[in-house]
């Protein structure tokens, strides 16, 4: 859990720094600023979609979304193994 926290925490200075840099060369630091943070926000916003299609979802072929925020796609963090993509261990 403690993981998940940091690297979140690096994403997010991450964006910080790319847009201080790109701001330094355009002059528009809110302008980069909201532009970055916002596509940060939006993919988190995708995979709350994503949660929300599965809780209402009654179908059993649906897919668990996977829970690993901007850094990874739902494709590559399923197991193919496993029904419903869970992890097991």
């Amino acid at each position: 859990m403690q993981e998940n926290l940091w690297r979140e925490i690096w994403i997010l200075v991450a964006i910080a720094v790319a847009s201080l840099l790109l701001a330094e060369f355009t002059g528009h630091l809110f302008l980069i600023a909201a532009l970055g943070f916002g596509l940060y926000i939006a993919s988190h916003l995708r995979s709350l979609v994503q949660l929300n299609q599965w809780l209402v979802s009654k179908r059993e072929d649906v897919q668990t979304p996977v829970a690993c925020g901007a850094r990874c796609s739902t494709a590559s963090a399923r197991s193919p193994a496993t029904p419903n993509g869970a992890r097991t261990g």
